[in-house]
Formats: C-alpha cells, sequence, structure tokens
C-alpha cells in the first residue's frame, strides 16, 4: 500500500510493504530522531559543544540527544519558554554562542499544544541564519492543528537555512498509526 500526500508543496510518499502476511510496523518519529541525533552528533559535536533546546520536549527529542551529548561530551542548553510554550527570540538570541552545533524545535509540540506561526518562526530563523548551526525541527504534529491555525514549515519560512536544516514529520500520526 502507498499512502500519497502533498506537503508545503512536495510531493510524499510511504510505502507499506508486507512479509509473511504481517505489517511491518516501524516507529517513524522515534527512529528518524535517534538518525538525526546519532547522524548530526557523531559526525559533529566534540567535547564542550553545545546543543539547545526548550525546557519542555517530549522524551522522544530529549533522550537521543542526551545520549549522544553524554557519549561526546556535549552539554545540554535549555530555553526556557513563554506563556505560549513557544522559545523567544530574545533567549535564543542569548543563548546560542560558538560552541553551539545544533538547535532543536518542535513544532507543533506534543508536551505543550503550542504551534509556532509563521512570523514567529522567522525571527527564530533570522537568529539562527547568523550562527553555523544545526537546525531540527520536528513537525510530525503538522497536520494535527486546530482552531483555524495553519502550519507553516520552517523550511518553507526559512529557505537559506535549507542545507543545514532537518525536518522530521512523517504520516503516522497524522494517519492514527501509532
Amino acid at each position: 500500500m502507498t499512502i500519497l500526500r502533498e506537503k508545503g508543496g512536495v510531493k510524499l510518499s510511504l510505502k507499506i510493504s508486507t512479509t509473511s502476511g504481517n505489517l511491518l510496523r516501524e516507529q517513524t518519529e522515534q527512529v528518524f530522531l535517534n538518525l538525526v541525533a546519532n547522524a548530526c552528533g557523531r559526525k559533529n559535536l566534540q567535547q564542550g559543544d553545545e546543543i539547545v533546546l526548550s525546557v519542555i520536549e517530549h522524551h522522544s527529542n530529549l533522550v537521543p540527544w542526551q545520549l549522544i551529548a553524554k557519549e561526546k561530551g556535549a552539554r545540554l542548553r535549555f530555553i526556557d519558554i513563554d506563556e505560549n510554550g513557544r522559545l523567544r527570540r530574545d533567549q535564543l538570541k542569548e543563548v546560542i554562542g560558538p560552541k553551539t552545533k545544533a538547535v532543536v524545535l518542535c513544532t507543533p509540540s506534543n508536551p505543550t499544544a503550542s504551534a509556532y506561526p509563521a512570523e514567529r518562526l522567522a525571527a527564530l530563523a533570522e537568529v539562527l541564519a547568523r550562527h553555523d548551526v544545526w537546525v531540527i525541527v520536528d513537525e510530525i504534529y503538522a497536520d494535527l492543528v486546530y482552531g483555524g491555525f495553519e502550519h507553516v514549515s520552517l523550511a518553507k519560512v526559512a529557505p537559506t537555512l535549507r542545507d543545514r536544516l532537518v525536518v522530521v514529520d512523517g504520516v503516522a500520526k497524522t494517519y492514527a498509526m501509532t
């Protein structure tokens, strides 16, 4: 079975295959987040480097970075969130430094149910563009927003970040597969 969908002007497909009549089930988001943390971390992190996350992260975003930071001798830096559960531009600007190698965002966020409007993402992207950091954004809940909110991907808001931007997304949450 193949599921097709369009997101942000890009056509995506997910092929689900079976073996011996059993559906192969993949925990895609967790697998991707682990893969990203390991791939980016093992290649790019060194002793004393920093990874920036919000103080409220789902374990699937936090644990892979904790493990890779411990292995590489890197440090996790946490940014407080505002009353709407979002990172503040001024705090991001304060926390990012020469040792920062990655910034991890989640929008929409599982723990806080918050999401970043395009103008808020653009403000964060302006700060991120000034630093040579990897930006990892978990957008797995992008299609599960309500109340007239329209999710816009960081890839669309900040095309200048694309060569150092990793967007984690999938169809498992959207189609209630997990």
